[in-house]
């Protein structure tokens, strides 16, 4: 678990004014931007900027199961 950058892809475009700090936990970020949310993200060629494609995948995992922040704390 560390401090990462997310940024997003939606409708094809990276805009740097969307990033935010998040959490990264494996192979998804928790962020707490609009609402507390996990995605999953892919690390970039910058080892602490991770991009979450919402054009691919906009799954919030934490909307799906809200147990999950639990069981990522204690994993």
């Amino acid at each position: 678990m560390r401090k990462v950058t997310v940024q997003y892809v939606f409708e094809g475009k990276i805009d740097p004014n969307e990033n935010e700090v998040g959490v990264l936990f494996g192979d998804k970020v928790l962020v707490t931007g609009g609402q507390v949310s996990v995605y999953k993200a892919a690390a970039t060629a910058d080892p602490n900027v991770y991009t979450v494609n919402l054009d691919a995948d906009s799954t919030d995992y934490m909307y799906v199961n809200p147990s999950l922040l639990i069981d990522l704390l204690v994993a």
